[in-house]
C-alpha cells in the first residue's frame, strides 16, 4: 500500500529548448522538474538557493574586513562591508541580479535589457 498523496499525472508538450530551461531552473532551486512546476502552478514563486560559492565569498569578505579592521583602513573596511550586505541580500533572494552577474552566473538566454529574476527568467511574465 502506497502512501504517495499525488497519484494523478499531467503530461504536458513542451519544446526542446522551454524543457532544458526549465530543468535548469528547477536545478538553480534545487527542486526536481515536478515539484518546481507544481509550486509556479500553486502561484508559489521558487527561489534560487545560493551555491556554496557564494557563502564561501561572504565568508572571505568577513576575514578581510577582520584583517582590516585590526589595520585601522576604515574606508576599505567600509567597503568590504558593502560587498558582504550586497553578497548576502543576492543569496536571501531579495536583490535582483543585473544583466552583467546574470552573464556571469552563465545565464546569456535572458539577456537583451531586461532586468529579470534569476529564479524564473521570464518563464511566467
Amino acid at each position: 500500500m502506497s502512501n504517495r498523496k499525488r497519484t494523478v499525472g499531467i503530461n504536458i508538450r513542451v519544446t526542446d529548448s522551454e524543457k532544458k530551461r526549465i530543468a535548469r531552473y528547477a536545478k538553480r532551486c534545487k527542486l526536481s522538474v515536478s515539484e518546481y512546476l507544481r509550486q509556479l502552478a500553486n502561484g508559489h514563486t521558487p527561489k534560487e538557493l545560493p551555491n556554496d560559492r557564494m557563502y564561501d565569498l561572504c565568508w572571505q569578505i568577513e576575514l578581510l574586513i577582520d584583517d582590516f579592521g585590526k589595520q585601522k583602513d576604515e574606508r576599505f573596511k567600509a567597503y568590504l562591508s558593502g560587498m558582504l550586505d550586497d553578497l548576502r541580500l543576492v543569496c536571501s533572494g531579495h536583490y535582483p541580479l543585473t544583466e552583467t552577474e546574470m552573464m556571469a552566473n552563465g545565464d546569456d538566454q535572458n539577456m537583451g535589457g531586461e532586468r529579470q529574476s534569476e529564479t524564473l527568467g521570464g518563464l511566467c511574465e
